[in-house]
């Protein structure tokens, strides 16, 4: 079977912190190639640095050193408001803690998602809708976070 194409692709990606006088080698050299349309875990203990992996695909982080490229484009490449517009349109991350709006409904926090990926104003209604509608969230539309279950929580996020 022939190979897909690479499409992540990082080099020597490093990220590195400083806590005091102690350097955190949170990602440490490490070479990636993935292939379109291939399914990779990341798996390792607490503090292996899964997180900030994805947080550099992500464009969320820079690397210390090192590069990435998405589909050829070099992340270091784009300026901050290319890098949105990446997140925004080619970027789908579910954290551990689901970042919703606690003071919003679940129809809103869906809005305001849509808002960040172009959809026009008068679109963004009826597209949440129609979206927790598909995930059967269609009787808690006018839910806070608070009064939902970490399930549906997970899927107003997603």
């Amino acid at each position: 079977m022939a190979m897909s194409e690479s499409w992540i692709v990082t080099s020597g990606l490093c990220r590195y912190y400083q806590r005091g006088p102690q350097e955190i080698r949170a990602v440490d050299n490490v070479d990636l190639n993935i292939a379109r349309g291939e399914f990779v875990g990341i798996v390792g203990s607490s503090g292996s640095g899964k997180s900030t992996l994805l947080n550099l695909l992500a464009g969320l982080d820079t690397p210390s050193s090192g590069k990435i490229e998405i589909g050829s484009i070099a992340l270091s490449s784009l300026s901050r408001s290319e890098l949105a517009g990446y997140r925004a349109r080619r970027v789908g991350m579910i954290f551990q803690t689901f970042n919703l709006l606690a003071h919003h409904t679940a129809l809103r926090n869906v809005e305001v998602a849509l808002y960040f990926n172009d959809t026009p104003h008068s679109e963004r209604r009826p597209r949440a809708v129609e979206i927790l509608n598909r995930l059967g969230m269609g009787d808690r539309l006018d839910h806070r976070p608070a009064s939902l279950s970490g399930g549906e929580q997970q899927r107003v996020a997603i």
